[in-house]
């Protein structure tokens, strides 16, 4: 029964979610390798529409995964320290 709840409580279970999505795994392992790049670069990189790529980067934004810088109406995304 303990077991139970130590793999409830396992610190693996957020990296878990995030590479169980195929978009979010592409889009994690691309800002890794290229640092910062805006939606509509990310969208062509990793062959996603907008609206999916949009919402992956949302919810990687949630999860403290990503941040967004705002130059306007240009969105840049890149990996956050927390992530590394």
């Amino acid at each position: 029964m303990n077991m139970i709840k130590e793999l409830k409580n396992d610190p693996f279970d957020d990296l878990i979610q995030i590479f169980s999505s195929r978009g979010k795994s592409k889009i994690v392992i691309l800002l890794a390798k290229e640092m910062e790049l805006n939606i509509s670069k990310i969208m062509k990189l990793v062959q996603l529409n907008y609206k999916s790529t949009l919402k992956y980067c949302t919810e990687l934004e949630e999860e403290n995964v990503l941040q967004e810088k705002r130059y306007g109406r240009i969105r840049l995304y890149n990996l956050t320290f927390a992530f590394y």
